[in-house]
């Protein structure tokens, strides 16, 4: 079996590629700066790596590729909550919690139903791929399930996805609510997230239609086309608009419109946002003494508190005039401070005392504690016995 290079495979190669590079660079992105992007990152990847799998089974390669079959499924469970999960970090200002992943168990209960198939040799899948490839229909019902009767996947698999759309539609509609006056990254990202919506409408949309009018033998055709489609329109979209990809704190495009001096109203508004942000990182940093951890950074604290980089950095810049770092050493020393004021650390030598505080080395420590305090940790102790 060879393949025919018309335009449609192209389209669909071309996609699978620009998919995983669009993909890569937002997950890059999001580690570095922008961590709302990592659910359209991972989105973009696995969704590409399904569409080569789908491709493989319409263009029956797939016999080529014997150790894929039924992969592109779970690829399709695993995409199916990522869309959702982008707009809520997007729409929340937020990032990971541990029950994002409960989106996952879905994805899960399939490689368990379907375990006994990924184990099985090359030439075995290879028997079962050639009884029903040539109909793509009766291949799509997956019928080596083991708990549930055949088409249940594929059936179910679309109505998650189009539950979570409505799910999406609510909070993208919410968020325009509570902001009528969008700013200029913010209105790029409605419009953005209109034709995301729109694409993934396109997903879900034929297995409705199916009930009505369409051939159920086109639809799987129709629907990943349709993520062909995406993932090669996001491509350019996000090569056009450099803050979908940077965020709005980090925008490097071209808008240099004057900026224009804020009215009072917003910037007691901006200032009491900024005066909850602060509580939050004193709450959090006193009461888990997150600041003695070693090697502590600015990106796990973002994590651990679900607030952005770029507001905990803006936050700490205007209230104390220092950088993350400096905050969170200057903690570190108050703490040691205390602790030997009390009496309870004068018999630690100095590299105990270090790690103690949650510094890496003694000259670390002892500059900082130079920096806040005026003085030598070891003069420190000695004035204090």
């Amino acid at each position: 079996m060879e393949i025919n290079f018309d335009l449609a495979t192209f389209t669909h190669l071309a996609a699978c590629v620009l998919g995983v590079v669009s993909g890569i660079v937002l997950l890059y992105q999001g580690i570095k700066s922008n961590p709302v992007n990592l659910p359209l990152a991972f989105g973009q990847i696995i969704l590409a790596v399904a569409i080569w799998v789908s491709f493989l089974v319409v263009s029956e390669l797939l016999v080529h590729w014997p150790f894929l079959f039924r992969t592109g499924s779970f690829f399709g469970l695993l995409f199916v909550p990522l869309p959702f999960l982008y707009v809520r970090f997007y729409t929340e200002k937020r990032t990971w919690r541990w029950y994002d992943f409960l989106h996952f168990i879905p994805a899960l209960v399939f490689l368990v139903d379907f375990w006994p198939i990924f184990t099985l040799s090359n030439q075995e899948k290879l028997a079962l791929i050639l009884k029903d490839i040539a109909n793509e229909n009766q291949f799509a019902q997956m019928r080596e399930s083991r708990f549930f009767p055949p088409g249940f996947h594929q059936s179910f698999r679309t109505i998650l996805f189009s539950v979570y759309w409505l799910l999406e539609i609510r909070l993208v509609f919410r968020w325009i609510k509570a902001k009528p006056n969008l700013g200029f990254e913010e209105r790029i990202w409605k419009n953005w997230m209109f034709v995301y919506l729109a694409f993934q409408m396109a997903i879900w949309l034929p297995f409705y239609l199916t009930f009505i009018w369409i051939d159920p033998a086109l639809t799987y055709h129709m629907v990943y086309t349709a993520g062909a489609a995406w993932l090669v329109v996001s491509s350019f979209l996000l090569l056009l608009y450099p803050s979908l990809v940077y965020g709005q704190a980090n925008n490097r495009g071209h808008h240099k419109a004057p900026k224009q001096k804020p009215t009072e109203l917003e910037q007691g508004a901006e200032l009491l946002k900024l005066q909850e942000v602060k509580t939050a990182i004193e709450i959090a940093m006193e009461k888990d003494a997150l600041f003695l951890k070693p090697g502590y950074t600015i990106n796990d604290f973002s994590r651990d508190i679900g607030i952005p980089v770029y507001q905990i950095s803006k936050c700490i810049s205007h209230f104390e005039g220092i950088s993350f770092i400096d905050f969170i050493n200057r903690k570190r020393v108050g703490y040691c401070a205390q602790k030997l004021e009390a009496g309870e650390w004068r018999n630690l030598k100095i590299e105990a005392l270090a790690l103690e505080c949650g510094f890496n080395n003694r000259n670390s420590f002892t500059n900082a504690f130079k920096k806040f305090k005026g003085i030598s940790p070891s003069e420190f102790i000695v004035k204090h016995r």
